[in-house]
């Protein structure tokens, strides 16, 4: 049951992180056509928060096969 969960947890993890690349997109779309760089930094910095956090539940996706 303990790997279903894991699982599970991953795949919520990965779906979090394909809304929050939705989110991404949107705020850079807008920060190009506002011409705004502050507004196009942040879009960057969450897109770097959101490929983190789709690699950490790859990465535990994967390390509870090999196990």
């Amino acid at each position: 049951m303990e790997d279903g969960m894991r699982k599970a947890r991953g795949a919520l993890m990965l779906a979090g992180s394909a809304v929050g690349l939705v989110g991404v997109v949107r705020q850079i779309r807008s920060a190009r056509q506002k011409s705004d760089p502050l507004m196009l930094v942040n879009a960057l910095g969450n897109a770097i928060v959101v490929i983190t956090g789709a690699a950490l539940a790859l990465r535990g996706l994967r390390k509870g096969r090999s196990e």
